[in-house]
């Protein structure tokens, strides 16, 4: 999580929750980021992957023993 300033964004960028970005790190890398939160001046960011945090189910079924 990180939080900006709104001026940090492009001036075609018009933030809204859930609003899904992408910025590069130091070395090139894009990072995947949502906006979570935004105030009057500042717009807090999320960097985890958008199903962090959910509960997976699986069904297996053992096939071989090898």
């Amino acid at each position: 999580m990180v939080e900006i300033t709104k001026g940090s964004l492009p001036d075609h960028i018009k933030p809204c929750l859930g609003q899904r970005l992408q910025m590069q790190d130091a070395n090139g890398n894009l990072i995947d980021l949502a906006i979570v939160e935004i105030k009057e001046e500042t717009i807090t960011l999320d960097a985890n992957h958008p199903l962090a945090g959910h509960t997976f189910f699986f069904d297996l079924e053992l096939v071989e023993i090898g």
